[in-house]
């Protein structure tokens, strides 16, 4: 299953050994994923921090730090031109990276709702439970980055990957992670339209990503919040997560919550994934609570 995977981001392309075989030699039970490093989106830079935590191979998937690097010359960087051409990738044109990381899963979290949504497959999800220990682990995950003065910030649903069999997720992606004083951050925000609280303008979201009302980026003394308090930064992750969670329980609540009455049963436990997906995206910053704080609250 893993030699079949293509998928592209905004930044990189994660392929499966069916694609980079003859280029690349082979690892077991790894894909190959093509990057650009450069100042605004640098996966590796906040890694060694990130690899402190302990049993963090539980919560995320970290690249090798060894690379094979690609120029345009080369056949294989053509080939990959060709192979994404329909994705108008932008990483095009310069060097890349090419980094071993661990297969986690064949799906990221939007495939499993894509696959709840359209065609009502719930092999992941089948209960209000399960959404529960999703929250929980991912919680956990962002939790123990903020307690090493860590922001993700760039929680969304294409950034957690899912392995179906063993119903496991992990957070990917720290092109955009920054530590305390997050001096990088505030004086180049960045993120992702549709998640990120109130920057970016974004094309009109679909009912289970609604529209986003926050005041993160609103002026206080011409300063923004988060340069008058470093730690708005933290709350950041909490709005992002918040808009994750809530994708997943709205769509889980339409497609197969209606269906499905013996799931009234778990009333409790889905009026208490609602309540945290208000608190982690409560639109004022300056009451919204952490991460840590809502796992204290609810776990």
């Amino acid at each position: 299953m893993a030699d079949t995977i293509l998928k592209t981001g905004a930044s990189s392309i994660l392929l499966g050994g069916k694609y980079y075989e003859g280029y690349i030699p082979p690892k077991a039970n790894k894909l190959l994923k093509i990057t650009k490093r450069v100042d605004k989106h640098d996966e590796f830079k906040y890694l060694p921090m990130v690899c402190k935590i302990p049993n963090y191979d539980n919560y995320y998937l970290i690249p090798d730090t060894d690379c094979v690097k690609i120029k345009p010359s080369d056949t294989f960087y053509q080939n990959l031109v060709g192979l994404v051409a329909k994705d108008d990738m932008e990483i095009f044109g310069g060097q890349l990276e090419c980094h071993f990381i661990t297969f986690g899963g064949n799906k990221d979290l939007l495939d499993t709702l894509d696959d709840l949504f359209r065609n009502q497959e719930t092999s992941i999800w089948q209960s209000w439970n399960d959404i529960l220990h999703f929250t929980k682990k991912i919680m956990h995950g962002v939790g123990f980055l903020h307690e090493k003065k860590l922001c993700h910030l760039d929680l969304k649903c294409e950034n957690i990957v899912v392995n179906e069999r063993k119903k496991e997720f992990k957070i990917i992606d720290f092109g955009f992670c920054s530590m305390e004083p997050f001096t990088d951050y505030i004086s180049n925000i960045r993120g992702t339209p549709g998640y990120f609280p109130n920057t970016f303008k974004a094309k009109a979201p679909c009912d289970w990503q609604p529209q986003i009302y926050a005041n993160d980026m609103r002026l206080v003394n011409f300063k923004l919040p988060m340069a008058i308090d470093m730690k708005m930064v933290y709350k950041i992750d909490s709005f992002c997560l918040g808009r994750v969670i809530y994708m997943l329980y709205y769509v889980f609540n339409e497609m197969y919550y209606p269906f499905c009455f013996w799931l009234r049963k778990n009333k409790k436990t889905k009026e208490k994934i609602y309540n945290i997906t208000k608190d982690l995206t409560n639109n004022d910053v300056w009451s919204r609570i952490t991460v840590n704080d809502c796992l204290t609250k609810y776990f």
